[in-house]
This record gives structure tokens, sequence and C-alpha cells, in this order.
């Protein structure tokens, strides 16, 4: 199998992105100039816009284009399913069994590397076990992390948690030497505080996840938020609510577009065993060189139109 190459060209079933909705993308507001902030933001909209590209095939927002598609304006996820399934066109029949396929694979793919294993979660989240429990919860947990983001890559599958994860994984190994690359100091760099996290909205009542850059400039902090799913976007902190708004679908909308800390993770994203796994897949696969981390060059790499092309088309 071609790695750098969507499963859209290689196999029965292509991968399905909307055309009759796009995207609008929120950038840095005008009125906050700081250079850092800018470069960020940027850094971050690359990262996000390759995982787009890198991970194309997404069943969960194969079923939010579905349900603009067919204009049923309705968020039961089961009831829209039920719907499409009545009809007996040829073309909706090639969506319907193209989001089967879909979920299946992504669902092989967590079965494979169960990060989501209660077990595991709930050893690293305790405070009443020994030190040997934890390390070997912890390792166990890290290990099955990486490999679902390598067995994602693989495939060009992966939904929300995925796509979030490894968009916020690539700034987080990309994003001190780009600045350093770019004409920022160590100390600028290092005085900024640049954080990177997972946030869900499950307790809005939500089900998305998203990557989350924080920093802190001149005294303020500072947050973006890397949301691949969504067209490869990045939505600043003020603009978060109107932008799920404005792309209302059942995993997130205004109302549920509160977004928290999934604290467990927090210790794998800046684990070097764990980051060094992924580096070295990145680069492998997609010929991605972090000492020298071009977003538009590895675009083209990827076989698809440049950055400035398709955005153009939005």
């Amino acid at each position: 199998m071609d790695n750098s190459r969507p499963i859209a060209s290689l196999g029965a079933y292509g991968g399905y992105s909307s055309k009759i909705h796009p995207v609008e993308n929120s950038n840095v507001k005008t009125e906050v100039n700081s250079p850092i902030k800018v470069a960020v933001n940027n850094l971050a909209k690359g990262c996000s816009e390759l995982i787009h590209l890198m991970i194309p095939v997404s069943s969960t927002r194969e079923f939010i284009d579905i349900n603009k598609i067919f204009a049923y304006g309705c968020f039961d996820k089961r009831h829209v399913y039920e719907e499409v399934r009545k009809k007996t066109d040829e073309e909706t029949r090639v969506i319907v069994d193209r989001l089967d396929v879909h979920g299946e694979l992504i669902g092989r793919n967590r079965k494979a590397a169960p990060v989501k294993s209660s077990e595991w979660r709930k050893i690293i989240r305790s405070d009443h076990i020994d030190r040997t429990e934890y390390e070997v919860a912890r390792n166990k947990f890290i290990k099955n992390l990486a490999e679902l983001i390598m067995l994602s890559l693989k495939s060009n599958a992966g939904n929300c948690f995925e796509k979030a994860l490894m968009a916020t994984v690539m700034f987080r190994l990309a994003f001190e030497k780009h600045l350093m690359n770019n004409g920022f100091t160590k100390h600028e760099i290092d005085d900024a505080n640049i954080r990177i996290t997972i946030l869900d909205n499950h307790g809005a009542g939500g089900d998305h996840v998203v990557g989350s850059i924080k920093m802190t400039i001149a005294g303020v902090d500072e947050e973006l938020l890397i949301d691949p799913l969504m067209d490869g976007s990045v939505v600043e902190k003020s603009d978060i609510s109107q932008f799920y708004s404005d792309n209302e679908s059942v995993y997130c909308s205004g109302a549920t577009s509160v977004f928290k800390e999934i604290t467990v993770y927090a210790d794998a994203l800046n684990d070097p065993e764990f980051l060094g796994l992924i580096k070295q897949k990145l680069e492998r696969m997609h010929h991605v060189d972090f000492d020298h981390f071009d977003p538009e060059a590895i675009a083209h790499g990827l076989h698809r139109k440049p950055f400035a092309e398709s955005r153009g088309k939005r």
C-alpha cells in the first residue's frame, strides 16, 4: 500500500468530504499583532490542514456532510442513518456503504490500540496506587496511543480524536525549531510558554475532541483550538461559540462548545519516547522534515493541491 496517498485513491470507497458547505476558518484577530502569536497561528493552521490531508477518511465528518447534503436539519444520528438507508439510488448507496466501511476501519484501529480503555485510564488517574502499577499503566497507555496514531496514518483514517491528537503532536514536534528558523530567539519562545493539550466537550453534552495551543503574550493568556475535522480549522478562543454555531452538528454546537482538558493525555504529549515514535513515522511515511518544517512543501508531497489554491476555493 502507498501510505502517502489516501484510501480514496486505493480502495472501492473514496474518502468523502463536503463541497456544499465549506467551513470558514478563523484567523488571528487583526487588532492583536504579536509576531509570535501570528507565527504560532500560522504553524497551527499548517498542522491542522496537513492532518486534514493525511487522514482524509472520517466517518464522523461523513455523517456531518450527509446530514447537510440531504438537508435533514436533524442532529439525531440514528434518524439520519435510517433516512439515508431508505434511499435506493446508486449514489446514495455508495455513500452509505462508504460510511459503513470507514466506520469499521476506524473501529478496528481503536480496538487494536485501546487508548480509551477505562482500565488504563483509571489507574493513571488514581492517587491510591503504588508507583510500579502506575508506571506499567502509563507505559501501556503511551504505547497504545502511539500505535493508534500510526494506524491512523497508515490507513488514512480517523475521527475527531485521532485528527486532533495528530495535529497537536505535529505542532509540538515542529514549533520550537520552526519559530527559531523564522527569527524568534529561544528566550522569546520560552517566554511565550507555549503548551499543548487535548480537549473535549463531553461535559457540555457534545461529542467532539480538539487540540489546544496555549501561550502567554505580554502577560495575557491566549488560546487557539486546532480542529482538523472541520477542514483543517484553527479557531481563536473568542470565536469558539460563533464558529461552532455556524458549523453546528450533533457533535458540537454553539451551546456545547465548552471544552475541557482531557488530563490523561497531558503526560503522553510530552513523553520523549512517544514523540520520537511519531516523529519517526512522519519522517518516513510523509517525508516530514522537522528541522525545516514547511507545511506547503509537505502538502505538495502528498500529491494535493497547493494550500493557496485550495484556500481560494473556500
